[in-house]
């Protein structure tokens, strides 16, 4: 039974990490295509109403 749970968690772990993987990918690839990534956003100017 602790081996059958062990190899779970085990897959559990390789899974997570491919998921990881992909979104990582996305991210790229949306950066590399230049989808208005900004690395540190600069924070909206408040505007008042006079």
């Amino acid at each position: 039974m602790l081996e059958t749970e062990r190899a779970l968690f085990d897959t559990e772990l390789a899974s997570s990490a491919v998921r990881r993987a992909q979104l990582v990918a996305i991210a790229d690839l949306y950066k590399a295509l230049g989808g208005g990534w900004t690395p540190n956003p600069e924070p909206a100017a408040e505007t008042t109403v006079e």
